[in-house]
This record gives structure tokens, sequence and C-alpha cells, in this order.
């Protein structure tokens, strides 16, 4: 039998685990005899293996009077094995035991590369700084490195079948062991806690062009979803024809066309959205409930390279530029995250319209364009068509006339309508990170943001079943507070919250002026619709 076969079969092989000097001697003493045992034994498979009848009192070559009997009890402490009447033992009952006294390190919280993700988190610094001490010219990151290039090699020893569970037949299940399952977990959050550590040294500038280079590089990936786009874009064009609550047939055609919405947003979701929104979580660029913060996180070292730049940073930063370039006028599209991408596009142009070389606008193709529009009235029309920009001509600005207001106060721009302004401040308040807003697709999300624009009583209800009420409590850390933004969406000059903390109890105690309780029913029907 090939010896690298065998290895497959050893538990701990090379100490992978860094268990101490005595464990590890005495798990590796028992394996040895074992192999020593089955040498003139037909062993042609892991199952022939497992099944091997292994004398667990014969004394091990060099030694007086030590056994795999008593190297369980003396050396890893299971005194129950010693209690067993028997002098042979299949092969994988041993191993079982093995597999156990593994779960016993693990949980005993001693053994650095096998540490729970909790005790791993808490050791982290102390970690770091006995590698800093052992390691002579090494930073951090090296340290993350070779924690990393760790948890790789530990989930390769893991996937070795000897470390799922073996059923009293000497075969192999297809579920892991208790010690494997756990320690598993604890990798996964390892890997996760060290990316982030990683991704916070990375200079923001250095993240950012990380991210460019991640669009750019899936161009052709995204393009190939242009012809859903285009469809969902004339699904949307086709309900706006529909009005369901007023005749039944357009109800039907609503729901027809709603499906098909669904169903294609979906392709979108999956194979572009969430790929966008996880790496720009992975590089910690913004937070995407706020994605505002991809200005505020990102400015200050923007404007700092502005004024300390180096003549070897050009080439790097027009390669970026071009790249980004190219992503955003092929594409054309941002895919439904309109406001990730126009704040992204506010940044980029902060940092790459210094570096330009002509005076022509690099970002005029796919950034939002001003719409000429001649009254208030036809700047509202176009607001309900996605229109965010706009212009009023000079005459209608200088004509009192045209204007209910003082003459010398400049007419509000930009026009926003009660869901517009409803929608900002619910997206920087966390709303559309709810999983049941997000589990509906960008049309519905805007309609439901329509529903709850007008009636607070509905809204609350509304809130309440979406789960955003709760959401508050925790963001803001008191009810007080969450309740005076609640008032705050809907008067801006609320005092506290006592609106809606009125509001919010009338779903448990029904009040004759605070009606949300009325709308219990509706807001789920309505939310069903949506979904």
């Amino acid at each position: 039998m090939a010896e690298q076969v065998k290895e497959e079969w050893i538990i701990n092989n090379r100490n992978i685990f860094g268990l101490p000097q005595d464990i590890n001697l005495s798990l590796s003493s028992i394996q040895f005899e074992i192999l020593d045992q089955i040498e003139d034994k037909k062993i042609n498979s892991i199952s022939d293996y497992l099944g091997a009848e292994i004398d667990i009192t014969n004394e091990l070559f060099l030694t007086q009077s030590l056994t795999i009997k008593v190297i369980f009890k003396d050396f890893l402490g299971i005194d129950n094995f010693h209690q067993l009447g028997a002098n042979s033992l299949n092969c994988h009952m041993i191993l079982l035991y093995l597999q156990l006294t593994l779960f016993n390190e693990y949980y005993s919280e001693s053994h650095k590369n096998i540490l729970p993700f909790s005790e791993y988190q808490s050791q982290y610094n102390k970690l770091l700084e006995n590698y800093l001490s052992s390691n002579i010219d090494t930073d951090e990151q090296d340290f993350i490195k070779t924690e990393l290039t760790l948890c790789e090699n530990l989930i390769t020893e893991l996937d070795k079948p000897i470390y799922n569970v073996i059923s009293p037949l000497n075969k192999i299940l297809d579920k892991p062991c208790e010690f494997k399952k756990n320690l598993i977990n604890s990798i996964d959050k390892r890997k996760k806690h060290l990316k982030q550590k990683e991704n916070e040294l990375v200079p923001k500038i250095k993240a950012l062009f990380k991210f460019i280079e991640f669009l750019h590089s899936n161009i052709d990936s995204f393009k190939k979803y242009d012809e859903v786009i285009n469809e969902l874009h004339l699904l949307d064009k086709e309900r706006q024809k529909v009005t369901p609550r007023k005749n039944f047939a357009d109800k039907l055609k609503y729901d027809e066309v709603q499906a098909k919405i669904e169903d294609k947003f979906k392709v979108i979701q999956e194979n572009i959205i969430k790929l966008i929104q996880a790496k720009a979580t992975e590089l910690n660029i913004c937070n995407l409930n706020k994605t505002e913060t991809l200005w505020n996180w990102n400015i200050s070292e923007i404007s700092n390279l502005k004024e300390n730049f180096s003549k070897k940073d050009l080439p790097e930063i027009f390669r970026h530029k071009r790249k980004y370039l190219e992503y955003r006028t092929k594409t054309n599209c941002t895919y439904f995250q309109d406001f990730f991408f126009n704040d992204l596009d506010e940044i980029l142009k902060e940092l790459f319209d210094y570096f330009k070389e002509t005076k022509q606008n690099e970002f005029e193709h796919f950034e939002a364009k001003s719409l000429q529009v001649n009254s208030f009235e036809e700047a509202i029309k176009e607001i309900q068509k996605g229109h965010t920009k706009f212009t009023l001509p000079n005459a209608f600005l200088s004509n009192p006339s045209n204007i209910q207001q003082p003459k010398n106060e400049a007419p509000p721009q930009p026009i926003k309508t009660k869901a517009d302004i409803l929608k900002e401040n619910l997206q920087k308040g966390g709303f559309y990170n709810l999983e049941k807003v997000q589990a509906l697709t960008e049309p519905n999300q805007n309609e439901l943001i329509n529903l709850i624009s007008e009636n607070m009583a509905y809204s609350i209800a509304m809130f309440d079943y979406l789960g955003f009420c709760d959401f508050l409590d925790n963001e803001k850390g008191t009810k007080y507070k969450a309740n005076h933004y609640l008032s705050r969406l809907y008067n801006e000059n609320a005092k506290d919250g006592t609106q809606a903390k009125h509001y919010r109890n009338s779903l448990i105690n029904n009040k004759k002026r605070y009606t949300s309780y009325l709308h219990k029913e509706k807001v789920i029907k309505d939310y069903e619709k949506l979904k």
C-alpha cells in the first residue's frame, strides 16, 4: 500500500492542529502502532483499515508497558477507555476516541491553531504581538497572511475523510464529526475576521482602486444581462399603464406583469447586484445602508493624495481612471443601485477630475443629466419618470408671477415629492437593509415607499410588520430616540417622538385617535401583493 494513501487516514498529521508535545506524541504513537499491526494485513481501502482488529494491550515498539490502552488513560485522560474489558478493538473505535480527544482539546480553548472564534478574537492582539516579536521585520499584514495560510491548511486537513462520522459498519458517512463541524465554523469566522482586519489596513485609495478593478473585470459578465435590463424597463412602462386598484382587468394585467418583473429582477440581483454589494463590503469602501459614506469615509485620503502625490503615483491613478470610465461607459447602467453609483461617481470624480489633462467632463457620458423643464408641475411629472436633476429657464426664475413665494426668495431646487424625501431618509435610516424590504424588487420597493408616504397611521403599522420599529429600537438604543426618528419622517419639526409613540402603542392597545391598529391586516395584504 502506498505510503501517501495511508497519510489520508492519519489524524493530526504533522501536528497541523498545533497540539502540545505530549498530546501530539500520544496521538502519533497510537496511530503508528495501528499501522505496525496492519502492515501484514490485506488493507485495500479505508473500510478495511477501519475494520482492522487492533490489540490495544500490545506494548509499543521500544517502550516498556506502554500500550494504546495506557496512553488513552494516562496521557489523554479518557478513563472509560481503560474500563473496556476487551483486549482488542476495531480500528474505527480507536479513531472515534481520537476524534473525541481532538474535540476535548478544541473545547479546552488552550491551543492557538484550534481556538474557538470568540477566544481567537479576544487573543488577536496577543497573538499578533507574539508573531511580531518572533519574526523580525514583519508587520500586521504579514501576520494576517500567515494566519490565512494556516486557515487554508487546516481546512485541507479537515477535508480528509477520517474527520467524518464513522459508522459501526466501518463506513465513512457524509457528515462531519463534532470536532470537524465546530472547528470549520470557527475557521470560517476567523477568516472573515482576518479579511476585515486586512481591509482596515488597506489605504482607502487602494480599496477604491481594487473595487474599480473588480467592476472593470466584470464588464463582459454584467453586459450579458443587458437584454434582461431592457426587458425590465419595458415591463415597468407596461405596468405604469394599468391601475390595479380601480379595475379587475387592470389588476389581472398588473399581476401578470409584476410576476415577470420579479423573475427578471432576481436574475439581475443574483448575478450582478449581490456581487457588487459583496465586493464593496469586503473592501470596506462604505456602509451600504448609508451610501453617503462613500464620500465621508474616503474624502480625507483623497484630499491628502491631491496635496501630496508624487510623479510615480500618476500611472496607477490614470490607469484606474481609465478603467472606471470604461466600465461606466460600456455598462451605462447602475443596475438599480442608483444611490450607490451616484455617490461612487461623486467621490471618484472628486479624485479623477484633479488628475485630468483636459477641460472635458470625463463623467458626462454616464452621470445623471439635468433636464430642462418649464414649470414645477412639469418637474414633478419627470420625477415620477425617474429623473432627479432639473434646470428651469432664467426667465422663469426671474418672473415673480411664476413663483408662489416672495420675490427675492429662490425657488426650491431640486424639486422632490414626499415619497422622494421619505425614500432618502429611510435610505439613511437602514430601512433598505430589512429582510422583507430586500425581498422586493426595486420597482416594488418604490411602490412600497408610495404606500407609506402619506398616512402615518398606516405607515407605522407597515413599519411594525416589516420589523423597522424593532430595528430602530436596537439601532437608536432607546424607543424614545426611535420614536423621535419616526415622528420626524412625517413632521421634520417634531420635537419628540410622542406621535409615533401613540401610533405604535395603538397596535397593542386600540385607541380611537391613533388608528394604526386598523391597518394591521391591510399592511400584510399590501406587502404580499408586492412580494
